[in-house]
C-alpha cells in the first residue's frame, strides 16, 4: 500500500524546522534515535550480533536522471562506489550486493527535489520490499545525502564517488546508527535559536527535533516532537546515557564539517559541561569530518549495526550465499587497436571473465570517456553498435561484474576507426550469396550463385578488417559449381570483407568471425 506525505500539513510547521531548505550540513538526516536502538543499548547482551558472520545486504538501486531520460549517473562510477561502500564495510563483517537491475527513473522532480516530503514520496511510489532503497539523485534536498528511516536514501551524486563516505554514512543511519554529535544538528536547541561558544562550557544537554522521522508524522504532522539529548561529558561518566549512547565514541559537538590536523582528532576545541577540554575524533563514518579523516566505525556502532539487521531487520537477510569473486580484467578481442571497422555495424567481443554474470561497455568518441557514445549492460560477451559515426577515432572498454563483486577495473582502453566498407564502386554480381554472415571460428563459409551462363575462374579474396589479404583462392570453372566453401579454423574473431572476381566484375561481401 503507497503512503504519502501531506504537502497540507507540512506547510504548518515547514517555516520552524526549514528542513529541504539550504541545509547546513552535509548530511541531511535528522537527528533521531530508533526505539531499537534504544532497546538495544539498554541491554546490549540480549541481543544477537553473530560477530565474525559475514551479513549480505541487498541493495535496490534507482538510478534518477531527467524527463528527456538523460542525466544518470555513469554506470562505471557506480560500480566504483558500491566496491568503496564494501570497502568501509569491511571491518564490520557486513557486505552490500546489487538486488535486481538497476532501477532508472525519468524524472525530473525527482532528481531535483528540495524537500523530504518530494523525496519520500518519491520513495513510497518505487520502493522494492525487502531491501534497503537508495535513489541516486542530482540534489537530495540540498543536503550529501540523507536516510528516512520510513523509506530509505537519497544520495547525492557528487557525493558517492571514491573517496567520498556518504553512502557508508547513510547507511549506518539505515541500520540505526545516529550521529556522534546528536542533538547538536539545531545547536544548543532545537530551533537553532541559542549559539554557542565552544570556548565556554557546554549545558549539560541540548534539545533537537525528530518530528519529520517519526511514524506519528503521518498522522499527526502539525505537532513538532522535541527530544533531549545530555550532553557527554570527556570523562565518559554519562556516556552510555548521553549522546549516540556509545562509550567508544567520544565527545563530540561538531555538527559541522571539520578539518582533522594529522591525526585523527580535529578542530576546534570544544569544552564539557564540567570545562574539561577536548577536540573530536575525526576517523569516524558517522562524524562530520572531511573524508580524507575518517576510515571507520567503532566496536560498538558495529554491534549496533548488527543486532539491527539480525533482530530489526531479519527480512534483508535471505541472501547469505558468499560473493564468487570477479578478480580478471576482461580482455579484449575485438576490434583490436587501431582496427578499422564499418561503422553502421560494429561489433564487440571479449573473453569470459571467471566468475562475471554481467558485463558494461561504453564506447567513447574520448580516451577520457566523457562523452559517451555506446554503452550497454549485457550478459553476454559480445555487443553490437549500429550508431557510430563514420571516419571516426573511438574507444571503448569493458567491464566485468556479478552482483556481489564490482571491485574489477574495467579492461584497457582500445582505439578503433570506423571506415564505410559497404559502398562498391564495381560492377555487382548479383548472383552470389554469402551465408552465414555471422558465425563461430570453424564454421564454413558458404559461397554460391545461380548464373548458370557465368563462366571463367572465379578469384576469391578475404581481407580483414585493417584491409590486409588474409587467403586467396582460385576455383575451376565455375559452370560446374554452384557452392564454394571457406573453412575458417585459422580466422581469428573479427569483421572481414571478401571480393569475388569473376570475368572482369567484382563483388564485395562482410561476414564476421566471433
Amino acid at each position: 500500500m503507497k503512503r504519502y506525505l501531506s504537502f497540507t500539513y507540512i506547510f504548518v510547521f515547514v517555516t520552524a524546522l526549514a528542513f529541504g531548505q539550504e541545509p547546513i550540513h552535509r548530511c541531511g538526516t535528522q537527528p533521531y534515535k530508533s526505539p531499537f536502538l534504544k532497546k538495544y543499548q539498554a541491554n546490549p547482551t540480549a541481543y544477537a550480533t553473530r560477530a565474525g558472520d559475514l551479513l549480505m545486504v541487498p541493495l535496490t538501486i534507482h538510478s534518477v536522471g531527467l524527463d528527456n531520460g538523460f542525466g544518470y549517473y555513469n554506470f562505471n562510477k557506480l560500480l566504483d562506489a558500491m566496491c568503496a561502500l564494501n570497502a568501509d564495510f569491511e571491518g564490520t563483517d557486513i557486505q552490500f550486493y546489487l538486488e535486481g537491475d538497476i532501477i532508472y527513473h525519468p524524472n525530473s522532480a525527482y532528481n531535483n527535489h528540495e524537500t523530504f516530503v518530494e523525496g519520500a514520496n518519491m520513495m513510497f511510489d518505487n520502493n522494492i520490499e525487502n531491501t534497503i532503497n537508495n535513489y541516486i539523485v542530482t540534489n537530495p534536498a540540498g543536503a550529501a545525502g540523507y536516510n528516512l528511516p520510513y523509506a530509505g536514501i537519497a544520495l547525492g551524486r557528487t557525493y558517492i564517488s571514491p573517496g567520498n563516505h556518504t553512502w557508508a554514512h547513510e547507511i549506518g543511519h539505515n541500520l540505526s546508527l545516529p550521529h556522534p554529535f546528536i542533538g547538536w544538528e539545531g545547536g544548543v536547541s532545537h530551533d537553532g535559536s541559542v549559539d554557542h561558544d565552544f570556548d565556554n562550557p557546554a549545558p549539560s544537554f541540548v534539545t533537537y527535533n525528530y518530528t519529520v522521522f517519526q511514524s506519528e508524522f503521518f498522522n499527526d504532522a502539525d505537532t513538532l516532537i522535541i527530544d533531549t539529548a545530555f550532553v557527554e561529558y570527556v570523562d565518559g561518566s554519562n556516556c552510555n546515557v548521553a549522546a549516540d549512547g556509545f562509550c567508544d565514541t567520544s565527545p563530540n559537538y561538531a555538527d559541522f564539517t571539520i578539518d582533522c590536523d594529522g591525526t585523527i582528532f580535529t578542530n576546534p576545541t570544544q569544552t564539557d559541561p564540567a570545562g574539561a577540554t577536548f577536540q573530536s575524533d575525526g576517523s569516524l563514518f558517522m562524524g562530520y569530518a572531511l573524508d580524507e579523516c575518517q576510515n571507520r566505525f567503532t566496536p560498538e556502532q558495529i554491534a549496533a549495526m548488527r543486532a539491527t539487521l539480525i533482530n530489526e531487520k531479519p527480512e534483508l537477510l535471505y541472501d547469505q550465499v558468499p560473493p564468487a569473486l570477479v578478480d580478471a580484467v576482461a580482455v579484449q578481442t575485438m576490434p583490436l587497436q587501431d582496427e578499422i571497422v564499418p561503422y553502421d555495424e560494429v561489433i564487440f567481443e571479449w573473453e569470459a571473465v571467471p566468475n562475471a554474470t554481467t558485463y558494461f561497455i561504453e564506447v567513447s568518441r574520448l580516451s577520457d570517456f566523457s562523452l559517451i557514445a555506446h554503452e550497454e549492460v549485457t550478459t553476454n560477451t559480445y555487443a553490437t553498435a549500429i550508431d557510430l559515426q563514420i571516419d571516426k577515432n573511438y574507444y571503448w572498454r569493458v567491464r566485468g561484474y556479478n552482483k556481489k563483486s564490482f571491485c574489477v577495473p574495467p579492461s584497457e582502453t582500445i582505439k578503433f576507426k570506423t571506415g564505410d566498407f559497404v559502398a562498391n564502386e564495381n560492377v555487382v554480381l548479383e548472383k552470389f550469396n554469402l551465408y552465414p554472415t555471422l558465425l563461430r571460428a570453424g564454421t564454413d563459409l558458404n559461397i554460391n550463385w545461380s548464373d548458370a551462363t557465368a563462366n571463367g575462374k572465379l578469384e576469391i579474396q578475404i581481407f580483414n578488417s585493417a584491409g590486409l589479404l588474409v587467403k586467396e583462392e582460385m576455383t575451376k570453372d565455375v559452370v560446374s559449381r554452384s557452392n564454394i566453401q571457406i573453412n575458417t579454423t585459422t580466422f581469428i574473431p573479427g569483421v572481414y570483407f571478401v571480393d569475388l572476381k569473376l570475368a572482369g566484375k567484382t563483388e564485395r561481401g562482410k561476414f564476421v568471425i566471433y
